[in-house]
C-alpha cells in the first residue's frame, strides 16, 4: 500500500472514530473534573503508602511491604499516564492528532510505550502478591518468601512490562492526513493484512505473557 492510500484510509476510519471520542460539553467536564479527581487522589494516597512503608519501622519489616510500594508505583504511573492520554483523547478536543516532526514521533513512541509497561507492571504486581499471600497462608507451614526472592520478582516484573511495552517503540508512528494534520496510529505494516496479523500475534503475546 503506498502512502497515499494509507492517508485515505487514515482519513476514512479515524474521523469515524473520533466522533465517538467526542461527547458533548458537560459529559467533557464531568469527565475532565472526573479524571482530575482521580489523578489527585491516586497520586496523593499512593505516595502516603510509599512514605508509611519507608519511613515506619515496624513496616519496613515485612517482605510483603516490598510489594505493596511496587504495586503503588505503578499505581502512580499507571493513573498519570493513562488520565493524561484519556484527557487528551476524550476531554480536549485532540483525538488522534499529533505533533508534527521527530519530536511527534518520537513522543507518540513513548506515551504508547509508558502506557502499555504501567499497565503490565500493575497486573504483574497483583500476580506477584496473589502468590505471597497463597503461600503465606494456605502453605503457611513451609517457609515463606523471603527478602531476596521477593526483590527478584519485583525486578522481574518491571524486567516482562517493559518487554511488553518495547512493540509500542516500533508499531507507533505519525503520518500526515490528507487534511494536513498528523495523526499517530499504530502501524506494524503498510499493508493492511500483515498490519492485522502482527497486531493479532502482539495482543497473543501479551496475554500468554501476562
Amino acid at each position: 500500500m503506498n502512502q497515499s492510500n494509507f492517508n485515505a484510509e487514515a482519513h476514512n476510519i479515524i474521523p469515524q472514530s473520533c466522533l465517538l471520542l467526542h461527547p458533548g460539553l458537560i459529559t467533557k467536564a464531568i469527565l475532565t473534573t472526573a479524571y482530575v479527581v482521580l489523578l489527585i487522589a491516586a497520586c496523593t494516597v499512593n505516595t502516603i503508602v510509599i512514605y508509611l512503608m519507608r519511613t515506619c519501622k515496624d513496616l519496613r519489616q515485612s517482605t510483603f511491604n516490598h510489594l505493596i510500594i511496587n504495586m503503588a508505583v505503578a499505581d502512580i504511573m499507571d493513573v498519570c499516564f493513562s488520565t493524561i492520554t484519556s484527557l487528551s483523547f476524550i476531554c480536549m478536543f485532540v483525538g488522534f492528532n499529533w505533533i508534527s516532526g521527530y519530536g511527534g514521533k518520537i513522543s507518540c513512541k513513548l506515551v504508547c510505550f509508558s502506557v502499555s509497561v504501567s499497565i503490565g507492571l500493575s497486573i504483574s504486581a497483583l500476580v506477584i502478591m496473589s502468590v505471597d499471600r497463597y503461600m503465606a497462608i494456605v502453605r503457611v507451614m513451609t517457609n515463606p518468601i523471603s527478602s531476596a526472592t521477593t526483590k527478584k520478582c519485583i525486578a522481574l516484573s518491571w524486567i516482562v512490562s517493559v518487554l511488553v511495552g518495547v512493540p509500542c517503540l516500533y508499531k507507533m508512528d505519525t503520518r500526515e492526513s490528507e487534511g494536513g494534520s498528523t495523526i499517530f496510529r499504530s502501524v506494524w505494516s503498510d499493508d493492511p493484512e500483515e498490519h492485522l496479523l502482527y497486531s493479532t500475534l502482539e495482543e497473543c503475546g501479551k496475554v500468554l505473557i501476562l
